[in-house]
């Protein structure tokens, strides 16, 4: 549109007004198809479901972070502790590895001492009776 002639000049579009009417009047009746009211009882609908998941999250958030929370603290805690103290207890230089060693020194040594004991009653089961004859001596 040129606003410096005078009277200004308003451009037209080929087709005319009565086609421009009518393409109006189109979006109009479809627009009047659309269910204005329908969509907005819905979204309101939604609108309050969401808030009241909204609500309830923020609870289920506030007690995680007071009741839950704590706890997992607290078991970690105890956890690193047990943790350490296996750690101490299972070191090479640890007391109880050196228990553990003596220990299976002993028990192999009662191995072997089984061991010729059977031995000895394999050779001489009479000895079960009996006794052992004096002047054997230790094999």
């Amino acid at each position: 549109m040129d606003l410096h002639k005078q009277p200004p000049e308003i451009p037209t579009v080929a087709g005319g007004f009565g086609e421009l009417q009518e393409s109006i009047q189109n979006i109009a009746s479809k627009l009047e198809k659309v269910p204005f009211e329908q969509l907005g009882k819905d979204l309101h609908g939604a609108l309050q479901s969401l808030d009241a998941t909204l609500k309830k999250a923020d609870t289920l958030v506030g007690q995680l972070s007071t009741d839950v929370a704590p706890e997992i603290k607290a078991t970690l805690a105890q956890a690193r502790k047990t943790l350490g103290s296996a750690e101490r207890a299972l070191g090479s230089d640890s007391p109880l590895q050196g228990d553990l060693r003596e220990t299976l020194l002993e028990v192999t040594k009662a191995a072997e001492s089984v061991r010729a004991l059977t031995d000895y009653l394999e050779r001489h089961p009479e000895s079960l009776l009996r006794g052992k004859r004096s002047g054997e001596t230790k094999k």
